[in-house]
Order: structure tokens, then sequence, then C-alpha cells
């Protein structure tokens, strides 16, 4: 009987061990566009980004962040320019608690 008692123990262990949370997902994409203001020299610019994650646990992210703008100026004499640039940054994030909404 202590033979059954521990196999079902341990059976119930490790089916609690490889739970995880209802909202994990393994791989997560973040997608949008932003408005360019910058310093000096030109008017204003639109832009876009692409993060995508991995979720190493439910509370941990890591990822790789590609944003890209587009800025523009027109002078006094109807001259244009136009300008591109872009940048990499690694990101990590910890998300509180395990529902759905999380800060």
């Amino acid at each position: 009987m202590k033979k059954i008692l521990l196999i079902a123990a341990i059976c119930g262990m490790t089916f609690t061990a490889f739970s995880q949370a209802e909202n994990y997902r393994m791989v997560k994409v973040d997608l949008g566009m932003l408005y360019a203001v910058p310093g000096t020299g030109f008017d204003a610019g639109i832009g876009f980004f692409l993060e995508p994650k991995f979720n190493i646990t439910d509370n941990i992210a890591a990822g790789l962040r590609w944003e890209s703008a587009l800025l523009a100026a027109v002078d006094a004499k109807g001259n244009a320019k136009a300008a591109a640039l872009g940048s990499w940054s690694l990101t990590g994030d910890y998300y509180v608690g395990t529902s759905y909404v999380r800060p």
C-alpha cells in the first residue's frame, strides 16, 4: 500500500511540475508604427518597429527589437531632403503575476 501511495505522489508531482500558465506562448512578436520627432535638421518622420520575443518562463522574455524611421524636411526655397535611420537593440521583459492582464 505504501508503494502505491509513493508512486501516486511522484506521478502527481510530475504532472504539477510540467504544468504551465494558460497564457504562456513560447514566441511572441510585437509590431507597430511610430512618429519620429528629430532634434534638428528635419521636420518629422514616420517609422515602424518589429520585436520578436522568446519567453524563457511565463514571467521572463528576451527579444531583439528593430526600429526604422524615415525623416523628411522642406526648406523655405522648396528644397526637400530625406534620411532613413534604424537601430537594433536587445530587450528583456519581466511580467508581474500570471493573469491575462500583467503590467
